[in-house]
């Protein structure tokens, strides 16, 4: 009963309705009256439904709009209370409704029968009718006053479904063009009803829908079937442009059972036996190809089974693992025998001496071997690799290598080969595509809860959006079919001022909390994060993947960050997000760390950075590198590295840290994929590679957009690149 006048002056009306539902509530007189009565309570507490602010009973103060339902009728003679209920699946419902999800020669969704969810409307609207106020009869409410609420309350579901779909498809208004009305019984007065209503389906300008008025017995008094247009003048943004559409098809590589993430007992020993059971008859197959024939002096070229079988003076051949022995390198059991497991120990730029003392060995489940040679700084080595080395052992025991290899890329699918196969025949089809799409990939948002939100976080959202830009701006920003987000979407500032000063008594708490401690949990990055990707998602597609400073595990494969922490975001996720692979993906996937997934048949294989600033720890910096950029010439040499090692971690669990796996090892490339990215990388930097059975992939290295304000766009027929720069003056 009580009247709100809003100010919707000076304001975008699109803006104007998201601010009015995120700022008020239902009535809560009218909610604690209405759950008073069973018969309406049982909508109040079914877990379908939440409650929202009933939109017409709100006066607007510019245009007196609503005066009618807001006024008039809001007395305790006529409708003392209205309460509505909308689902809380209705932004992905909302989506079958969309223009561009439809075939072109049906544009819209067609209207379909409401038989088909007569359980679940999409709103309902909580009525109390008072005595004799609005009655025509005595004791039956007018039909007039009926039939306007039906049609205000159709309306409703309307203005609900467009807050869910992207602006340029949600018009500015609608009106009722057709309303036809079956009076069934009469409604009595005083009484308390519900209104049941549904958005049947859309056809370019014009929507269906349909409500029923029903009794405490869910009994049908009146039926309404409406159709409502969009007048041409409302229709001022082009309709025209759609967002290019993409074939999405995650491959669910890295994700853990329920089985596995619970097991801990095991060695991380097993990971690297593993790997070399896994890698060593290929490697051993491109070594055979390679030195079949070598000799020197009339000495022909041994293959050797084990390390240990190698013998002095003996030109021969082995494959094993390399361990790098380097002074600076982590020690787990040195940490906790010497109890500095109490503050980790800041993270090294270099596992390096100044001296460059390293050690270089071969090992296999016999033992180890060391090896010397100039061989050795022609290749790039780390810990986890697995290659074959050619040379004899000298006199001091080393094995001196003259040559070396490795596995090299692994065999690249075709496009759209695994689309293909999912097809009955397994045949490759002939897929046209649209010429100028684009795929955006990001890193390093960098969410925070102690610092505002940049303004090149918004000037993100207006290009993705196409908001805010001249025509050819927009029908480019239409081209971007998918985005993808590696890493670090949360800031590390509050962790890093903390760990600067460990011993600031200031910050320590009095009393020490174990356990979970909520006082030492900040919410607020993640609510920024997940109100800008609810924001984005109902136009366009996004893939989310953890990273170091992201809420999920630390140990890789990360695993997809809980959707729990996206309230507004997980509407727009896969139906099941325990089996994910039971279901299709949704327009939000929240996936691994190590990704891959297939985009318009193109294999993207993409990490967060964490393998590659490992590995970099491991290689070797001129002194000219420190007074410029020192990853300038090696994180691309990198990238390429993990493609020929046909591992993507391969510091695993040395001094990466991972998951103990006991029967494969998930870091190792099976497939080439077409698109290799990292994220939170230094500086924007790409490069193509080929393979020896002619493997192309594209290389790229994502910066921090928090510093950089840079987007990276690929073209999803070529794999051409492009760089979108956002800068503030």
């Amino acid at each position: 009963m009580k009247e709100v006048n809003l100010d919707d002056s000076n304001q975008d009306r699109s803006d104007f309705i998201r601010r009015f539902f995120a700022q008020h509530t239902a009535v809560a007189e009218s909610v604690t009256r209405f759950a008073s009565i069973p018969s309406t309570n049982r909508w109040l507490s079914n877990p379908l439904y939440k409650t929202i602010p009933t939109f017409c009973r709100h006066l607007k103060h510019r245009t007196d709009e609503d005066l009618f339902f807001a006024r008039t009728i809001n007395t305790p003679e006529t409708v003392p209370h209205m309460v509505s209920l909308v689902r809380n699946d209705l932004p992905a419902r909302s989506q079958r409704h969309r223009l561009t999800q439809a075939a072109p020669e049906s544009v819209g969704s067609t209207p379909v029968s409401v038989s088909q969810y007569p359980d679940q409307p999409d709103l309902v609207v909580l009525v109390e009718f008072g005595p004799a106020g609005v009655d025509g009869h005595p004791s039956i409410v007018h039909g007039g006053v009926c039939s306007a609420i039906l049609d205000e309350s159709m309306s409703l579901v309307i203005l609900l479904h467009n807050l869910y779909l992207p602006r340029s498809e949600a018009p500015g208004g609608t009106f009722t063009a057709n309303l036809n009305l079956n009076y069934r019984a009469p409604v009595t007065s005083p009484g308390q009803f519900a209104v049941k209503c549904w958005l049947r389906g859309r056809e370019r300008r014009k929507w269906f829908t349909r409500g029923v008025i029903v009794d405490s017995q869910d009994r049908v008094l009146i039926q309404a079937d409406a159709i409502w247009v969009t007048p041409v003048a409302e229709r001022s943004r082009p309709m025209e442009r759609q967002r290019a559409a993409a074939a999405y098809n995650p491959l669910h590589s890295y994700r853990l059972t329920r089985e596995e993430m619970k097991q801990y007992e095991q060695q991380f020993g097993d990971m690297y036996f593993l790997r070399l059971a896994k890698l060593k008859p290929v490697v051993e197959r491109i070594a055979e190809e390679a030195w079949f024939d070598f000799e020197i002096a009339g000495e022909q070229a041994q293959r050797v089974e084990r390390v240990l079988d190698v013998r002095q003076g003996h030109l021969c051949w082995v494959v094993g693992t390399i361990y790098m022995d380097m002074p600076l390198k982590p020690s787990i059991l040195e940490d906790i025998s010497r109890e500095h497991w109490v503050a980790a120990p800041p993270p090294r730029q270099s596992y390096r001496s100044a001296d460059g003392e390293v050690q270089v060995m071969l090992e296999d489940e016999s033992g180890r071997l060391r090896l010397t040679g100039s061989a050795l700084r022609s290749n790039m080595l780390v810990t986890g690799v697995i290659v074959a080395v050619l040379g004899t052992e000298n006199a001091q025991g080393d094995f001196d290598v003259l040559d070396m290899h490795m596995a090299e890329l692994p065999p690249q699918p075709r496009r759209w080969q695994r689309d293909d196969q999912d097809e009955d025949d397994g045949m490759a089809i002939d897929r046209p595509t649209r010429p100028g799409k684009k795929i955006a990939l990001l890193s390093g948002l960098s969410f925070s809860g102690s610092e505002a939100d940049t303004l090149t976080l918004a000037l993100l959202a207006e290009f993705l959006l196409g908001e805010c830009l001249d025509d050819p701006d927009q029908a480019s920003a239409a081209q971007i079919c998918h985005l993808v987000i590696a890493g670090n979407s949360i800031s590390s500032a509050t962790l890093a001022a903390e760990a600067a000063n460990p011993h600031d008594e200031a910050r320590k708490p009095a009393h020490k909390k174990y356990g979970y401690d909520a006082s030492a949990y900040n919410p607020t990055p993640t609510t920024h994060l997940d109100q800008y990707l609810s924001e984005l998602l109902p136009s366009l597609p996004i893939t989310l993947m953890p990273g170091e400073h992201d809420p999920a595990n630390i140990s890789l494969p990360q695993q997809p960050i809980h959707p729990a922490m996206f309230p507004r975001a997980r509407n727009y996720a896969s139906d099941n997000l325990d089996d994910p692979q039971s279901a299709p993906p949704g327009w939000f996937d929240c996936t691994t760390n190590p990704a891959s997934f297939d985009i318009d048949g193109y294999r993207f294989l993409g990490t967060s950075g964490q393998n590659i600033d490992d590995i970099y720890k491991y290689l070797p910096t001129s002194a000219d590198d420190h007074h410029t950029d020192p990853d300038s010439e090696s994180r691309l040499d990198v990238l390429e590295a993990t493609l020929r090692w046909r591992c993507v971690a391969p510091t695993a669990p040395d001094t990466l840290w991972c998951y103990p796996f006991q029967t494969r090892d998930q870091f190792v490339l099976d497939e080439c994929p077409h698109v290799y990215f990292v994220g939170n990388q230094p500086r924007f930097e790409t490069a193509v590679v080929h393979g020896p059975d002619h493997q192309r992939v594209r290389l790229l290295t994502l910066p921090l957009f928090k510093t950089t304000g840079e987007l990276v766009l690929v073209d999803a027929d070529t794999l051409d690149v492009e760089i979108v720069k956002f800068q503030v003056p």
